[in-house]
């Protein structure tokens, strides 16, 4: 069955159903539907808690982007690291405190990834 998508923009969230020690996080999706077919680009920001510029730059694009000139599907991310935001740290503050920048494609062992794949 081919999905259809229609044109537009959106905005959502991605909420974990749990999380390490028990923190529930909810994450922020903006998503830009193109008219026409084509690849999805993810553009993520605020992975540090300290680096809130990424945020307002994502908020601008997506404001600017014009979903019928688009071919294909832009998804931002804007806050890949909601707990080091509000607590205004560049690590994870959770767990093992690991620079989330640095261990992504790590083993899935790290409890920074935890948050990354959790359920």
């Amino acid at each position: 069955m081919k999905k259809t998508f229609i044109t537009g923009k959106y905005r959502s969230s991605l909420e974990t159903k749990r999380c390490i020690q028990g923190v529930r996080v909810s994450l922020p999706v903006l998503t830009v539907q193109g008219r026409r077919p084509g690849k999805t680009a993810v553009i993520m920001a605020a992975q540090h808690g300290t680096e809130l510029n990424g945020i307002a730059v994502i908020e601008r694009v997506f404001s600017r982007l014009d979903p019928r000139q688009l071919k294909g599907r832009v998804v931002f991310l804007p806050v890949m690291n909601p707990i080091g935001v509000r607590a205004h740290i560049g690590s994870y503050p959770i767990g093992d405190g690991d620079n989330m920048n640095r261990v992504w494609w790590e083993a899935l062992t790290a409890p920074s990834l935890v948050v990354s794949r959790s359920e």
